[in-house]
């Protein structure tokens, strides 16, 4: 808690920054709160505690520059036809039946009330569902300005989901922003209870839905990417693992209460969240250090695979990767030929919870 009106106004000017670094093209003051190789990526020094609690450290000083915007409408692709895959890991129990009544529509607009707030969300149900099995569910955050409907269109998520038959949800944030630590917008300024609300529309979903309650992951673009890395140091008992596209950790002193399998996608022309890093935010590098400390990973080096660098010795058998894109800030469209959400599933569908 901030002890002094000093500090709270730093605490302010450091939230506006982060904010205005994070924002898309066209926000306004209101939007922003106001109104098998080896890589040269090493294991960070043992003696240094990566979630001591004290500030974090952004290398470099690379201003923040416009990005792409999010095109409305975008098509994210068709499903196929075939039925979707199996998607149980092996060291899984298999799905217990369980049957929560009519299915839902598979594309509908929901809300729900948290914190005498009335909340929107997207859901997303594959044809393939039938509610006799229960199927994992993947939570999808919009950039800070953004949308909903803006982060179903570009993401690409709906599609994976047609074809693997996992559900997806994306929410809408306060103020098009979502409280993730020290960032971003209005929802930071007045420290909306973002956690409070994603824990209650999970269990409100699973009052409803068969949801694998241990497959339940996270992932985002942008200040979308940096709630997901909140989860990931908030509700490790929750989230399953995460996969965040141009996002940063931006809580001080993360501490998850359990090793967190997490995957981060950065642009090498980002100029919103610079993969080299900047005042604000880590170097890319230096966020996989940061995760490969918070995960307890040994090896020294990660290992480099296609586009990916990964540490896989980590506690508790969970993964830290860094994949690499030649792409800007919006790294959906890339021109590395990567779908995300093809990697992110396959890294992230491994994983569940103990």
């Amino acid at each position: 808690m901030l002890e002094s009106t000093t500090a709270l106004g730093k605490s302010r000017l450091v939230s506006y920054a982060l904010a205005l670094a994070m924002c898309m093209p066209g926000c306004t003051r209101q939007n922003l709160g106001l109104e098998a190789d080896e890589s040269p990526i090493r294991s960070p020094d043992p003696a240094v505690d990566a979630s001591d609690g004290s500030e974090p450290s952004f290398p470099g000083d690379t201003p923040p520059n416009p990005g792409a915007r999010p095109t409305p409408g975008q098509d994210a692709g068709n499903p196929p036809d075939e039925p979707p895959v199996g998607d149980t890991p092996p060291d899984s129990p298999r799905p217990q039946a369980c049957a929560k009544g009519a299915t839902p529509a598979d594309d509908v607009v929901r809300t729900l009330s948290h914190d005498g707030v009335e909340r929107s969300y997207r859901l997303h149900v594959p044809k393939s569902y039938q509610g006799d099995r229960e199927v994992p569910l993947m939570l999808d955050f919009h950039g800070l300005t953004s949308s909903a409907q803006q982060q179903a269109a570009i993401s690409g998520w709906n599609r994976k989901a047609d074809k693997e038959g996992f559900i997806v949800v994306t929410p809408d944030g306060v103020g098009n922003s979502w409280n993730a630590g020290t960032c971003c917008g209005s929802a930071a300024s007045s420290d909306v209870d973002d956690l409070g609300f994603v824990k209650s529309l999970i269990a409100d979903l699973s009052k409803e839905l068969c949801i694998d309650v241990r497959r339940v992951y996270a992932s985002g673009l942008s200040n979308g990417g940096t709630m997901s890395f909140f989860l990931a140091c908030e509700a490790a008992d929750t989230i399953a693992a995460i996969a965040s596209v141009s996002g940063a950790t931006m809580v001080v002193g993360c501490k998850p209460s359990r090793p967190v399998p997490i995957v981060l996608f950065r642009g090498t022309s980002d100029g919103i969240v610079p993969y080299d890093g900047s005042r604000i935010f880590r170097s890319a590098p230096d966020e996989l250090g940061l995760w490969s400390a918070i995960d307890q990973c040994t090896g020294g080096s990660a290992k480099r695979t296609g586009v990916c660098d990964v540490f896989e010795q980590c506690a508790e058998g969970v993964e830290a990767m860094l994949c690499t894109l030649d792409a800007g800030h919006v790294a959906y469209n890339n021109q590395s030929d990567v779908d995300i959400p093809e990697l992110a599933w396959e890294f992230v569908s491994r994983h569940a919870l103990p």
